[in-house]
């Protein structure tokens, strides 16, 4: 179906890009997963003779802990896992899982982690990050952070501990640890001194138990000791970087998501910054319907200035007060928003991926002058006018001419509004004789003209009837909650 009022093809450069599905075929996906589990059955066949060779060294432990899930390399997680866990005693060790395949088991803890860890990457997906990453976890999460536009990411910070634990938790359950307790309180203990035990197996394994023993760090002066997770991401960041080439891949669809769940920040932060008289009668309509967060500003006050521009030219026929908008339809003009994001940029001459990168690393400010800025690279008005008509088509804009007009004048004389604070009626109607003053015409199409509403079929009706019983027994029971939180807060401030 072609979205409404789509202008006739004036150019070929213009890229509408629309919902499409960017998952490989199954059978690419099991290829993919066998040439990982044969990487990571190699590491087993390296290290087994070394470990054999270990005083310390125990079958059933082996069996029971060694995997390949850890903060090193794939050889030295294996090690690493089974020495450490040749303390456990007798009873922890009956609980040793059947299933011997190793590999196996190791690859449905790497890909649980990384799962885990990161939201919105697919089991797929983590596979082929692994496969790049020669089964190394650590490094695969280096390549998440990169793709992601993740130039901050702290692995030990607070919130990076706490998750690297429940990720790790999540590995040993998936990949049948004799006890998962122990993996994590292994990989994250602060007394364990990663650094020395990576010496000891490089060198002697035979002295890898000593280097837990409390007794061997009372007779050695103390020294500082890097956390695990430290060592663990310098590691990572030191090695070189894969040919890019090992395995092809542009990751649409996890970059998509993250770069949704930003979009949907945004609009949150909007709604509470409108007027909460105008939200409720008339703004949440011109929301749903054309505040996208796409323009010349940062994406919070886009979505503000294109709701009551729309609210101005195309004013609702009918007037509905509502104390809530419905999630899917939030959800719906956030989705229509990144695909006008997409668009403009592509059409702005960057490739899908060069444009979501933009997207991730400009936080969706089109007009960031860190950055590349599309904006002052067009030059000529009529080329961002282009763009953003193509923005407006793709993002199904009721009217994708008279919103190109207008956004595409409104930076001149807008300087960038800062809005940080909730609006009231006032700054509303400041806002709207600016986006007037000096400004073309925004199209005739929409210039301060209802919309009729069109006549609704009896099925229509029955879901909008559907929809208003729901709606008023939630915001029912929303306002007995505030109201009794209300009065528990005022009695306990009585008290």
């Amino acid at each position: 179906m072609r979205p409404p009022n789509q202008p006739p093809a004036a150019a070929a450069i213009e890229r509408i890009y629309k919902p499409t599905s960017c998952e490989p075929r199954l059978e690419d996906q099991r290829r993919e997963r066998s040439e990982l589990l044969k990487k990571i059955a190699d590491s087993y066949d390296h290290v087994r003779n070394r470990l054999a060779m270990a005083t310390a060294f125990k079958e059933e432990t082996f069996v029971g802990a060694g995997l390949s899930v850890g903060l090193l390399d794939p050889a030295t997680n294996i090690i690493y896992n089974t020495l450490t866990a040749s303390d456990l005693c007798a009873d922890e060790t009956r609980g040793v899982p059947q299933h011997r395949d190793m590999a196996e088991r190791s690859l449905a803890g790497l890909v649980a982690f990384l799962t885990s860890f990161f939201r919105y990457l697919a089991d797929w997906e983590a596979v082929r990050y692994l496969l790049r990453a020669d089964a190394d976890l650590v490094y695969a999460m280096r390549l998440v952070a990169h793709d992601r536009c993740l130039s901050s990411f702290q692995i030990n910070s607070d919130t990076g501990r706490s998750v690297v634990r429940t990720a790790l938790t999540c590995a040993a359950l998936a990949s049948k640890h004799m006890d998962p307790h122990h993996l994590v309180r292994a990989w994250l203990s602060p007394v364990r001194p990663l650094e020395e035990a990576v010496h000891a197996i490089q060198n002697e394994m035979n002295n890898f138990t000593c280097v837990f023993n409390p007794l061997h760090h009372a007779r050695k002066r103390p020294r500082m000791q890097m956390q695990p997770l430290d060592f663990a991401w310098k590691r990572a960041l030191e090695l070189p970087e894969l040919p890019p080439t090992v395995v092809p891949y542009r990751p649409y669809n996890s970059m998509k998501f993250v770069l949704l769940q930003r979009i949907h920040a945004f609009y949150l932060k909007a709604l509470a910054l409108l007027p909460t008289s105008e939200l409720r009668s008339s703004y949440h309509h011109s929301m749903l319907e054309a505040g996208h967060c796409y323009g010349p500003f940062n994406p919070v006050a886009n979505i503000i200035i294109n709701t009551i521009w729309y609210n101005t030219v195309s004013p609702p026929t009918k007037k509905i007060e509502l104390d809530m908008i419905s999630t899917n339809s939030l959800l719906r003009i956030e989705a229509r928003s990144f695909y006008g994001f997409v668009s403009f940029l592509c059409t702005s001459g960057k490739k899908l991926y060069e444009a979501m990168r933009f997207l991730l690393i400009s936080d969706c400010a089109l007009g960031d002058m860190n950055f590349s800025n599309p904006l002052a690279g067009f030059g000529d008005r009529n080329k961002i006018c282009n763009a953003f008509r193509a923005a407006g088509v793709a993002a199904w804009h009721p009217d994708p001419v008279a919103q190109a007009e207008f956004i595409s004048s409104c930076s001149y004389p807008f300087s960038s509004p800062t809005i940080n604070a909730p609006l009231d009626s006032a700054d509303v109607e400041r806002i709207t004789r600016k986006m007037f003053q000096g400004l073309p015409t925004p199209g005739n199409s929409l210039r301060h003209q209802s919309v009729p509403m069109p006549k609704i079929c009896r099925r229509v009706q029955c879901k909008i009837d559907q929809w208003m019983h729901e709606y008023t027994t939630v915001s029912k029971k929303v306002k007995a909650v505030l109201a009794s939180y209300a009065l528990a807060s005022y009695r306990v401030s009585s008290s």
